[in-house]
């Protein structure tokens, strides 16, 4: 429901991707996928045909960072409280993140917090 809210059609989201992928790669190369469950939005975004395999496959690496995984194995090994939830903003909170209500779900939000939640689990695992 919050991901209505910052919709855009199809066609826009393709061009727009497309190119952002496209410049990105060129950059810093293959592009390497990353956050909580993150390989379902690769699914919708080929499924509504947002992106082509041939575009994907081209600018970004086959495997990614799963921040579930990563949280999950850092509450097994009792790093993060077993009732804690391992949701982007929640984890954000638990490292002290500043967390802006009006714009979580935004992409290039969601993003900043994934890497802001990433950088504190390989602090995390130092220990």
């Amino acid at each position: 429901v919050e991901h209505i809210k910052v919709a855009v059609d199809y066609s826009y989201a393709n061009e727009q991707v497309r190119e952002w992928l496209s410049i990105n790669e060129k950059r810093y190369g293959k592009l390497t996928p990353f956050g909580n469950n993150y390989e379902r939005d690769i699914e919708i975004l080929k499924y509504w045909e947002v992106v082509s395999n041939t575009t994907w496959d081209r600018c970004v690496k086959k495997f990614g960072v799963e921040l579930l995984s990563l949280g999950a194995d850092l509450k097994s090994r009792g790093l993060i409280p077993e009732t804690q939830s391992l949701s982007l903003k929640q984890m954000a909170g638990f490292f002290k993140v500043k967390v802006d209500e009006d714009r979580v779900h935004e992409d290039d939000y969601d993003v900043y917090l994934g890497v802001q939640v990433l950088k504190n689990y390989r602090e995390l695992q130092k220990k």
